[in-house]
């Protein structure tokens, strides 16, 4: 992840995370200047603010063969 983002802008921009840090690399112009910051990302739901209920709308979702 590009440093800069990581310090100043994660949350309130649309922040890309790299799957490697060559990948960063190809797609980054200002890495050398930002920096490469390292992260663990874990992703926890708190909470659904709706709950899920699969039955519904079913037959909309269904493709037909």
């Amino acid at each position: 992840m590009d440093g800069v983002d990581y310090q100043h802008e994660l949350g309130e921009c649309s922040t890309k995370v790299y799957a490697s840090i060559d990948e960063l690399k190809a797609d980054s112009v200002c890495w050398e200047q930002c920096g490469i910051v390292k992260l663990e990302l874990t992703i926890k739901v708190l909470e659904w603010s709706e709950p899920q209920d699969l039955t519904k709308n079913f037959n909309k979702l269904a493709v037909e063969v």
